[in-house]
């Protein structure tokens, strides 16, 4: 071997000894963060940049849900998180932006701060059209967008039927609601028929209702009214002589569906009550109280049996004329005058009693 060729296999072998130092000092140690473990530097122990956004829906009542519809919205939450380290920990007042494709977002820009919980809120609202989409969350820090998704899905909700409804009350002469009725108080018994529809009360007209009795005597006497234009069907029902308890029923039907409501009424006895009202009038038979020489008044007692409204004569009125601004006393020559009072009547006459008595 030359002395040239030795000098070149020593070069060789120097060479090859440097480029294998290189190679162990650029990729060996690989030690923890900040440990260095070689010539080129490290991040200082500072951890890589990491988030997490988590979406979720639940409806008004709190419930977890995806679904969401035109009487029911969705609200979408979006949970950011730093999990750069280990334990990941919320971050506030972070800008979440949304996107979705089905439904209507809100707010209108589709973004929103996270809270102190780390949760940016958004609603979802039905916009018409019924499908599934996803819900689409984005944060972006330093020029990095972090995302998150969620699928959901809006519905149709079926038409709302109207609710028909009958109900029966009862009520006395002054409209104030009873459980009884008598000589001197029957019962006013209204069936009202309703439509209600989304809170709307809409009467229902024109439909027959039939009630049904054994208490008292009911008016129309074959027991059947046609229900107005406020929806009601109106019915008396009067003592009869019979005191009892009992059901009273009124039925109707629309559209080949019946309909019914039932309540208890008693019948009491309390008597044959009578009412008595009196008026003056002068000669010409005119309501007056004036009273003078030559003008003298006639008292008129009327007397009214209630049941039946059958009207009785009572003797209560006396014609007598002024003396020095006195009355007169009446004399012994007295007599009843009977007049019959153009006033239709259940059964009987209203008669108005009339003494006459002359000085």
């Amino acid at each position: 071997m030359t002395s040239t060729q030795t000098k070149l296999n020593f070069a060789k072998r120097i060479i090859g000894a440097l480029t294998t130092l290189v190679v162990v000092a650029c990729g060996g140690g690989g030690g923890g963060a900040g440990s260095g473990g070689g010539f080129l530097p490290d991040n200082n122990g500072t951890p890589t940049p990491s988030y997490t956004l988590t979406v979720s829906g639940k409806n008004g009542s709190g419930a977890a849900t995806n679904e969401f519809s035109a009487s029911s919205p969705l609200t979408i939450e979006v949970l950011v998180e730093d999990t750069s380290t280990s334990t990941a920990s919320v971050v506030s007042g972070a800008v979440v932006d949304l996107q979705s494709t089905v439904g209507a977002i809100t707010p209108a820009n589709a973004s929103a701060l996270t809270n102190a919980s780390g949760v940016a809120e958004f609603t979802l609202s039905f916009n018409d059209e019924e499908g599934a989409g996803t819900v689409t969350a984005s944060y972006v820090v330093d020029g990095t967008t972090y995302s998150g998704s969620f699928n959901v899905q809006s519905i149709i909700e079926p038409a709302n039927e109207p609710v028909i409804t009958l109900s029966l009350s009862a009520t006395n002469s002054t409209g104030d609601t009873v459980t009884t009725l008598s000589q001197r108080s029957p019962a006013t018994l209204t069936a009202s028929f309703v439509s209600t529809l989304d809170g709307v009360v809409t009467p229902i007209a024109g439909e027959l209702v039939t009630i049904n009795t054994n208490i008292g005597d009911v008016s129309p006497s074959n027991n059947t009214a046609l229900t107005d234009a406020n929806g009601d069907a109106v019915f008396t029902v009067s003592f009869n002589g019979t005191e009892g308890a009992g059901p009273v029923g009124v039925t109707a039907s629309l559209d080949g569906v019946e309909y019914t409501d039932t309540l208890n009424l008693q019948a009491q006895d309390t008597g044959a009550p009578y009412e008595i009202s009196i008026q003056i009038v002068n000669d010409s038979d005119v309501q007056t109280n004036v009273l003078s020489s030559s003008q003298s008044l006639t008292v008129q007692a009327l007397v009214r049996r209630i049941d039946g409204g059958l009207f009785i004569p009572v003797g209560a009125g006396e014609t007598v004329p002024g003396r020095d601004g006195r009355l007169g006393q009446p004399r012994d020559a007295i007599h009843a005058i009977f007049q019959p009072h153009p006033v239709p009547m259940h059964r009987g006459r209203h008669i108005k009693a009339v003494h006459n008595a002359p000085l």
